[in-house]
């Protein structure tokens, strides 16, 4: 019900994938079966209507997984598709995640998780260079998130992992936590220091209260550049360059260069766009394998050391 057939946005997989002429949608789902039935005749679809079980089976192009939260390791592994895309988070423990990974591979697959920001145009481009010096010494981290660490925190932790890497110095938590939505799950507040090969950065991540406001966002700076990514009524990016200040003994300051924002929303249709592009033989989906685990390591070291620090 998130999209509406016809329009311009594509806010569901459903509708990028029927957006994109190269796909055909072959197989449809739902725990509840009158729910997908609805969906078809709304977006007057040909896709049969089946049980799990039986979609899983399918030696599918590409299998999506946007199911409840607890299904999506099982699902997983339990499929046939050649791209695995799978709403966040993947779940399932390290070992797990790494075997899952394996053998997906085995059979000649990939594993992408839909973070939705990795998909913002420039992006991987930005990050690939960041990861190559192009920009000199990673300097500083600042996050903004809500609703927990693991749940909505990972997305952030996934563009901190791909830009500053995952080994952490030290971290410190900062004033109570959080809980604005599962009392396993708290929102914590932290003071972070990763080890990067340009020296310790330091990433501030701030819990913000969920039953107070909605927030996201991560602004991670380097030498001679910076990307600062947030949420207001839809995903924006700001990409930022060195100019020249036109006064004695002041270095070039960081203005912005090029943006996004995701109004109408089509960040989906990048999903299965850069899908359709791998099957095609181009290069991989941002978020897949190692990028994909880098999310989930860093944010199962962050809270472990926090826990550890509290205990």
């Amino acid at each position: 019900g998130w999209d509406v057939p016809g329009d311009a946005a594509v806010a569901t997989h459903l509708k990028a994938c029927l957006a994109d002429s190269r796909f055909d949608l072959a197989m449809m789902c739902d725990v509840d079966p009158a729910r997908a039935v609805a969906e078809k005749q709304r977006y007057e679809a040909t896709a049969q209507l089946v049980d799990v079980r039986t979609i899983l089976a399918e030696k599918l192009d590409v299998l999506c997984i946007a199911t409840p939260d607890e299904t999506h390791l099982e699902y997983a592994f339990a499929c046939n598709a050649r791209v695995v895309l799978v709403e966040k988070p993947v779940g399932g423990t390290g070992d797990e995640r790494r075997r899952l990974l394996a053998a997906i591979r085995e059979r000649g697959g990939i594993l992408t998780v839909h973070h939705q920001r990795r998909w913002i145009p420039g992006l991987e481009a930005f990050l690939a260079a960041a990861r190559l010096g192009e920009f000199g010494r990673p300097v500083s981290g600042v996050v903004h998130y809500t609703r927990g660490l693991r749940h909505n925190g990972v997305h952030a932790f996934d563009l901190v992992a791909a830009a500053f890497g995952i080994s952490i110095d030290s971290i410190q938590p900062l004033g109570m936590p959080h809980i604005d939505r599962d009392s396993c799950d708290p929102t914590s507040s932290f003071l972070l220091a990763l080890s990067t090969t340009g020296g310790s950065v330091p990433v501030l991540c701030v819990g913000v209260d969920g039953r107070r406001q909605t927030a996201f966002s991560v602004d991670m700076r380097f030498e001679m550049a910076r990307i600062v990514i947030d949420d207001e009524n839809g995903i924006r990016a700001t990409f930022y360059r060195p100019q020249p200040i036109p006064l004695p003994g002041y270095a070039p300051e960081l203005r912005a260069q090029e943006g996004f924002r995701d109004s109408p929303p089509r960040l989906v249709a990048s999903v299965w766009r850069s899908i359709g592009e791998y099957l095609e033989g181009a290069g991989k989906p941002p978020c897949s394998d190692e990028s994909m685990l880098a999310a989930y390591e860093l944010t199962d070291a962050i809270e472990a050391a926090l826990g550890a620090k509290r205990a």
